[in-house]
């Protein structure tokens, strides 16, 4: 028998293996509810995007109570339909899974979207204590911030450096301050003169380069707006 040829629009039915239709929610062999191997790389798919999160400075600056709300309101979709489906002797054991999955996934994705918000309202208070009031005592800027364990916010001030938002700077433990290195550097060539702005973002007040490329902000990487 001459095995047929699957086609752009159709799938395997991860339970028997049976050609159907990517749309189709049930397999016509089986009887088998939805795609799990689709479904499980979509799953893989949103892995990675949350991975990106924690790579991007820009998406943890601008991803927040979009990203929460977000995770919350389909996270509860599926714990619903899952407790629904208990109750249905026809859904299979790997659907209930695979709904608990997801489930717990979106729970996830609103927690790292609470997170970036809570530390991206923190990022943007540092910069512009730090970068804009040009405030560099550690003791200055916990007052200012309301925070009386000065290690503490020595440690979150490292924490900045570290994931890139406090670019070129660096602290002193033994004056207890925060001070830039050194300025950004570009091998490209000016084109004219520098470009002042606030990134609307993280609100840190730029000066830059005007060059052939792409002008983004020297602390959280956002492009420029004008």
């Amino acid at each position: 028998m001459t095995n047929k040829t699957k086609d752009s629009d159709e799938t395997t039915c991860g339970t028997c293996g049976a050609l159907m239709n990517v749309e189709a929610n049930m397999c016509p062999k089986c009887g088998e509810r939805g795609n799990l191997p689709s479904n499980i790389g979509g799953l893989m798919a949103r892995y990675l995007a949350v991975r990106r999160f924690g790579r991007d400075r820009t998406l943890q600056m601008l991803s927040g109570w979009g990203l929460f709300l977000a995770g919350l309101t389909i996270g509860a979709f599926f714990v619903f339909v899952f407790l629904a489906s208990l109750s249905e002797t026809t859904v299979p054991f790997l659907g209930r899974v695979f709904f608990v999955l997801v489930g717990a996934g979106c729970f996830y994705l609103a927690r790292i979207g609470y997170n970036n918000k809570q530390r991206a309202n923190a990022t943007r208070r540092y910069i512009d204590i730090i970068v804009n009031q040009k405030q560099s005592s550690v003791d200055n800027i916990a007052s200012i911030v309301n925070k009386t364990d000065v290690e503490q916010v020595m440690r979150e001030l490292q924490d900045q450096i570290n994931a890139g938002f406090l670019n070129g700077y660096a602290i002193d433990r033994s004056t207890r301050e925060i001070k830039k290195r050194m300025l950004a550097v570009t091998n490209l060539t000016p084109s004219g003169p520098p470009v002042v702005f606030n990134c609307k973002a993280c609100g840190a007040q730029n000066e830059v380069s005007n060059t052939n490329g792409s002008l983004k902000c020297g602390y959280c990487e956002s492009p420029y707006i004008a």
